[in-house]
């Protein structure tokens, strides 16, 4: 089966990216499964995938609320960084505010980040990047060989950047963020959280910061 190396499944109401991240001919990543976690296990059945990890960029609700339905149907472990564990602990709360819809329990965490390291999942070597500011415990998953790095809402394809409007938040730390992703290389991929991926070359083009 050919299948692409990042799937990408817009999900949920806000449409936020969940991504697939296919690692072997028969193992992936997911990253930031935000809604409809039966569709998200479905395609991974459909692709004849197991999760071996879910990564979670940050703990927005838009970002998280699929996890524990994905986490249940196939029992892998869930990472995110510690910073931002108070937002997952509200997610229920502020799903309902802002959805109308109840998404159950947030998932269970197996692996709280602290600082910037290398992790192996499989036979896939993830480098953790700390880009704080949209939240304080924002990461970016980059994949240096095969020059993928996935951004959460650090910035977008049309040039814009994450919120800062959140008592949490901060602009200044957000620019210092874009700025580290920027010094990638320019053929690498940029996944984002919501809209369409680029280059480090094409954001280049069009960040404003």
């Amino acid at each position: 089966m050919n299948i692409p190396r990042v799937i990408t499944l817009p999900v949920g109401q806000l449409r936020s990216n969940c991504y697939i991240y296919h690692t072997s001919p028969t193992e992936a990543l997911v990253v930031d499964p935000g809604d409809d976690s039966d569709f998200v296990n479905q395609k991974l059945l459909d692709l004849e995938l197991t999760p071996q990890a879910i990564l979670i960029t940050h703990g927005h609700f838009d970002h998280v609320m699929g996890a524990f339905g994905v986490q249940s149907a196939f029992n892998c472990p869930v990472y995110i960084h510690q910073d931002d564990d108070f937002l997952l602990q509200r997610m229920r709360e502020t799903a309902i505010h802002f959805t109308e819809v109840d998404p159950g329990p947030p998932p269970l965490i197996t692996h709280y980040f602290s600082t910037e390291e290398s992790i192996t999942i499989g036979d896939l070597q993830v480098t953790l990047i700390k880009t704080p500011g949209h939240t304080p415990g924002s990461l970016s998953f980059y994949d240096s060989k095969n020059h993928v790095v996935f951004i959460g809402d650090i910035f977008f394809a049309d040039g814009s950047t994450g919120g800062v409007d959140h008592s949490y938040s901060d602009k200044n730390t957000l620019r210092n963020s874009i700025i580290k992703i920027s010094e990638l290389p320019d053929d690498t991929m940029v996944y984002p959280g919501h809209g369409s991926s680029l280059s480090i070359r094409q954001y280049k083009n069009v960040l404003t910061f």
